[in-house]
């Protein structure tokens, strides 16, 4: 058992803590360098911070340290103070996803495998596979795909309800990238390009998609219409490449041009049913 008188304990896991905060990722030396101790005493703070103050402290495959949830859930007494180190009761707002949820989620979004999510909004539990999670608007959100639904997810937390992890891997390009970010839907915001994309009205899950934080949906006809703006233009290119023949792209016209060819070359990658067609068939 350590010898470190509590008091001590309790500054070095509010540093630890003010650090996951600020950054990204830390691995385990930078800890131990930034707090003056070993790594060794770093690991023990760590698994405190996880087991009794049930902080969602986490790590990469690189061992880079990071809270999976960043939200400020906890606020820790000054350091001037002489009341025990103890997170604060949130304030009143949506119920939080439990931890086991979230440390379920986690895993499988480095370990790219299948999950099979039940949710209030769905009628009967279903089977996903899990991309990145981001914070948009004060709640965390798991962003996914269906694959039996061909159709993309972007669930908050908190409206999951339980969460099995399969022993399944997928590989889905939209998969690539950070698994934790903040602020961004599938698409970074920005300002340098005006988006407007068009997705048909058999894919009515794209009315709740949330492609940027900052975006309209409309609806034209049988069309959904989402408008925004962003500076990532390449990644916009991936986004509707890996959506190939369910979204399409109505601005900016330099992109709709380029990627005509690949859009008519691969064809449509589902079929909806002739009733649903934005034309109908040919008899």
């Amino acid at each position: 058992m350590s010898n470190t008188p509590p008091r001590k304990v309790h500054l070095k896991i509010a540093a630890i803590d003010q650090l996951l905060r600020a950054r990204r990722g830390v691995t385990l030396a930078a800890l131990a360098a930034e707090l003056g101790v070993t790594e060794r005493s770093v690991c023990r703070y760590l698994a405190q911070m996880k087991s009794e103050l049930h902080l969602p402290v986490a790590h990469s495959p690189e061992r880079h340290y990071h809270y999976v949830d960043p939200s400020p859930l906890f606020v820790f007494h000054q350091a001037g103070q002489s009341a025990p180190l103890r997170p604060h009761p949130p304030a009143e707002r949506a119920v939080p996803p439990s931890l086991s949820i979230i440390e379920q989620i986690h895993g499988a979004l480095y370990g790219r495998s299948k999950i099979v999510l039940t949710s209030p909004l769905e009628a009967s539990p279903v089977l996903a596979h899990p991309y990145f999670l981001s914070r948009l608007a004060g709640e965390l959100v798991l962003f996914g795909s269906l694959p039996h639904q061909k159709a993309l997810l972007n669930l908050p937390l908190h409206q999951i309800s339980a969460v099995q992890v399969l022993g399944e891997r997928f590989d889905d390009e939209l998969a690539e990238g950070p698994k934790v970010r903040h602020g961004e839907g599938w698409l970074p915001a920005g300002t340098a390009c005006q988006v407007c994309l068009r997705f048909p009205s058999w894919a009515f899950w794209a009315a709740n998609l949330r492609v940027c934080a900052r975006q309209t949906v409309t609806g034209q006809g049988r069309s959904i219409l989402i408008r925004f703006t962003t500076n990532d233009v390449e990644a916009l290119r991936r986004f509707v490449l890996a959506l190939e023949g369910v979204v399409f792209v109505e601005e900016p016209a330099h992109l709709r041009s380029q990627l005509g060819p690949h859009l008519k070359a691969g064809g449509a990658t589902y079929l909806p049913l002739p009733q649903d067609r934005d034309t109908p068939p040919l008899s």
